[in-house]
């Protein structure tokens, strides 16, 4: 594994740091009421080097996603006609990820290789 400088890393750290905030952001303009208002971001290190960026918002945020409510499952929800899905997450998802590598890729092409562990999470609160 080849070793990066401090300068590299930082470099790294930044970029992940200000599109996991960017994301958060753009998720809280999506998500409703209190569960955009406790969504945030946290991000984990290994040895000074990101290696996961996670978002942490209430569990509902899930269920709200799917479209299952009232303790039913996504099957039940079907079967019985309500499922409501209220895709808020996914889709910021989908567009957001690819920009992310798109940019490390461009810009620390050796360090994303040597390092290619980079997780998004929800962390869960």
């Amino acid at each position: 594994m080849k070793t990066f400088t401090d300068t590299e890393i930082k470099a790294l750290n930044k970029v992940v740091t200000n599109w996991a905030r960017n994301t958060t952001r753009r998720l809280k303009n999506r998500a409703p009421g209190k569960l955009g208002r406790n969504l945030t971001n946290s991000n984990s290190y290994d040895h000074g080097l990101i290696q996961a960026a996670g978002f942490r918002f209430h569990r509902y945020g899930v269920f709200y996603e799917m479209g299952v409510f009232n303790g039913l499952t996504k099957k039940q929800s079907i079967a019985r006609g309500v499922l409501n899905p209220h895709p808020w997450f996914n889709p910021i998802m989908r567009e957001d990820v690819p920009k992310l590598m798109d940019k490390l890729q461009a810009q620390f092409s050796d360090l994303v290789e040597a390092n290619s562990k980079l997780e998004i999470k929800n962390t869960g609160q």
